[in-house]
């Protein structure tokens, strides 16, 4: 028959009544070191404390230093099976609610980053002081991590070795506790990363309008979530299980070696699609807008009648280009401010070897560049290629957008294997 001492008696009465190590010490004004002491009968409690531990557990002093009660019999086992149910629903409750008032410490931190946002806005949109507006927001996206990292810590409990009734459903507990505290860091994080722009784009001192601040910060979101998830997954998660502040099982490792796994895969996609579409970028900027421009192209096969008639009255192009070259310069050269404006006017071809080939009226507003495409014999111009003004201006537009969608698709692309990479997990689940 297992002896009966002080400390285990102590340790039955304790867990009995739903109270933890910690709980018994604040009472008698001891630490938690020396309670878990006495239960592992490496000592015994100071006498001036037995009066007050009977009072705590409602016995007396008799059969607190005896390690039983007086009214022990045959059924003690029964009585043991009843006082552990009791503790255990006991214990449980306990958690519940410090599982239920965490919870709602939480929305004190939640409300803090609420506050962050609708003061951005307010000093942004409202005062037009846009780098205030960020300050005094980063203020209350500080104070709500401060708050959340404070109520984590009072929510936490501690883990003792002799506890092997409860230690896993402690673990259990702070673990949740820890990935609640993380939410609300990341959450913290993504309204810093999202109000940003108010501070760095444009004149901060003057505000950002929603249509720009909206799209980017919106954008900046989500690759600060997807890079922080990924740090996550890849390092924060792995040191807080090795401190033990997160609960890893068998089950717990299982799912987490599959998301590891479907991590790199969806990363390894996304990527590599990410990379030729950054090439076709590279590939853009290398060829420049020029290359979109519509060229009108003359020969020497009329004697160059048709191109002196185009370069002079912008005719044979089309009629928004005639139109185009008649509003933007219709003014005579004799009525010019700077006579010597009159000089540009005058424009040459040239033969292949520089020499001055024929000459043609026009004004430079209307011409971008002239490209010589093929040489005769003599070295006269055979075919050239005229870029205009409008031609050039509708290649840049095409060139912008050609750019901004492949950006687009960067961005789509890492969005789409993100939702792909989430659905699996939550079908996994």
């Amino acid at each position: 028959m297992e002896k009966k001492t002080i400390g285990k008696f102590i340790s039955v009465l304790r867990k009995a009544n739903g109270m933890t190590q910690r709980d018994l010490a604040d009472k008698l004004f001891v630490s938690d070191k020396t309670v878990s002491r006495w239960e592992c009968d490496e000592c015994t409690p100071d006498l001036t404390l037995i009066p007050a531990i009977a009072e705590i557990f409602g016995i007396t002093t008799d059969e607190l230093l005896r390690g039983e009660r007086n009214n022990a019999s045959a059924d003690d086992e029964n009585n043991v099976a009843k006082q552990k149910t009791k503790s255990d629903k006991q214990f449980k409750a306990m958690l519940y609610n410090r599982e239920v008032k965490y919870k709602n410490l939480t929305l004190v931190s939640v409300g803090l980053i609420a506050l962050a946002l609708i003061a951005a806005m307010i000093f942004n949109l409202g005062f037009l002081k846009g780098i205030v507006g960020f300050c005094v927001a980063s203020v209350f996206l500080i104070a709500s991590v401060i708050c959340q990292a404070c109520f984590a810590s009072s929510a936490r409990m501690p883990l003792n070795v002799d506890e092997d009734d409860y230690t896993e459903t402690v673990k259990i507990a702070n673990s949740k506790i820890i990935k609640r505290e993380l939410k609300v860091f990341f959450g913290a994080f993504m309204m810093l990363v999202f109000i940003l722009p108010i501070a760095l784009v444009g004149d901060a001192y003057v505000g950002l309008n929603i249509d720009s601040w909206l799209p980017i910060g919106l954008l900046l979101s989500l690759i600060a979530l997807i890079v922080t998830y990924i740090l996550y997954i890849l390092i924060i998660r792995k040191k807080l299980i090795q401190k033990e502040l997160l609960y890893c099982d068998k089950n717990e490792e299982e799912k987490n070696r599959y998301e590891l796994k479907l991590l790199g895969k969806t990363l390894t996609v996304a990527f590599s699609i990410a990379v030729v579409l950054f090439a076709g970028i590279l590939v853009l900027n290398g060829i420049g807008y020029s290359a979109f421009a519509k060229e009108v192209v003359f020969t020497d096969e009329d004697d160059w009648q048709s191109f002196k008639e185009f370069m002079k009255n912008g005719k044979g192009f089309s009629s928004s280009q005639s139109d185009f070259w008649h509003n933007v310069y219709t003014e005579p050269v004799e009525s010019m401010e700077d006579p010597d404006q009159a000089t540009d006017i005058k424009n040459h071809l040239y033969y292949k070897d520089g020499h001055e080939y024929l000459s043609y009226e026009c004004h430079p507003v209307f011409v971008s560049q002239i490209r010589y495409l093929e040489f005769n014999e003599d070295g006269s111009p055979a075919e050239i290629a005229v870029y205009t003004m409008e031609a050039m201006f509708d290649a840049s537009r095409i060139y912008d957008a050609i750019g901004i969608s492949l950006l687009l698709l960067i961005a789509v692309d890492f969005v789409v294997c993100s939702l792909v990479y989430v659905v699996k997990i939550v079908k996994r689940r």
